[in-house]
């Protein structure tokens, strides 16, 4: 149990840290929520995205993705497109603008030493047990 309550406290302390760089690289306190960043990074990663994969990914209802989207795409971080699909053109996928990727670009370069931190201190967590 007292690894569990360690490794509990170690995210306590390196969420709030990383949640406000998130803020200042993403653009504001209501973009940001586990939804937002998941969503951005699963583009930035993996590049174009059907709403149905932003959906799963998210665990939001298809409805609760489409606003999601829909506030991405006035924030100009996301773009819906039709045809982005071979096998179906009529399908829509949703991909970054070229600010979300410059916005994405930034939030991982000054979200990883805080990463790197908290996962120093997971493997010292192990190391004591």
């Amino acid at each position: 149990m007292k690894r569990v309550a360690d490794v509990l406290l170690t995210w306590t302390e390196h969420a709030q840290p990383i949640h406000t760089v998130a803020v200042g690289a993403i653009g504001g306190g209501d973009l940001v929520s586990n939804e937002v960043v998941a969503t951005l990074l699963l583009l930035h990663r993996d590049g174009p995205q059907r709403p149905t994969r932003i959906a799963e990914l998210t665990r939001l209802t298809s409805g609760g993705a489409t606003k999601l989207i829909t506030r991405l795409e006035t924030a100009g971080l996301v773009v819906r497109e039709s045809g982005g699909v071979p096998s179906d053109g009529r399908a829509i996928v949703v991909s970054l603008t070229k600010s979300g990727n410059e916005k994405m670009e930034e939030f991982v370069a000054v979200v990883a030493p805080h990463v790197e931190a908290f996962i120093d201190a997971l493997v010292a967590i192990r190391a004591d047990a």
